[in-house]
């Protein structure tokens, strides 16, 4: 699939559950992801966690895309627009936090006032190629894998899992 890397940010004020947060995003990205936080303090001295969490390999990167489940990979078909791919062949889009930590993937609302989720997935564009046609295959393909493999599991059924190898 023509990804190179997904990459998910955000920063989590110090009153947010770390653990839950870090959990969201662990089984957003199947665990094939690197986690990294970062403390620091903001403008007023509060606490504040940047988060970022990035894929490393393309087989990696094709699992957390398709992790993200066949319905939200159809609707992102059906709302994205061009601009959402830059010069880079960076495709970005936003998740709503909230909604991920009770265990749903959901596109933020537009001039939200919500706390995000910030992915940017690397297309793998090659010469000759239109990014917006590489990144109608990449979901395309994803949401087939998704639907088959009965993709995103649930976060409850994901927990469950995870505990049992630990």
């Amino acid at each position: 699939m023509p990804v190179h890397h997904l990459t998910w940010r955000l920063t989590a004020h110090g009153t947010a559950h770390l653990r839950t947060v870090l959990d969201a995003l662990r089984w957003l990205t199947a665990d094939s992801a690197d986690v990294s936080v970062k403390k620091t303090r903001s403008w007023f001295n509060s606490t504040l966690h940047l988060i970022t969490v990035r894929t490393t390999g393309r087989a990696a990167a094709r699992r957390a895309v398709t992790n993200l489940g066949p319905e939200l990979l159809l609707q992102l078909l059906e709302e994205s627009d061009t601009a959402s791919i830059d010069d880079e062949n960076i495709f970005h889009l936003r998740l709503s936090l909230s909604d991920l930590v009770r265990g749903r993937i959901e596109l933020a609302q537009p001039n939200s006032k919500q706390d995000v989720i910030k992915g940017r997935i690397k297309l793998a564009v090659f010469h000759g190629e239109e990014a917006t046609t590489v990144f109608r295959q990449l979901v395309h393909e994803s949401a087939q894998r998704a639907e088959r493999q009965g993709l995103p599991r649930s976060a409850d059924e994901w927990k469950s899992k995870r505990s049992e190898e630990e």
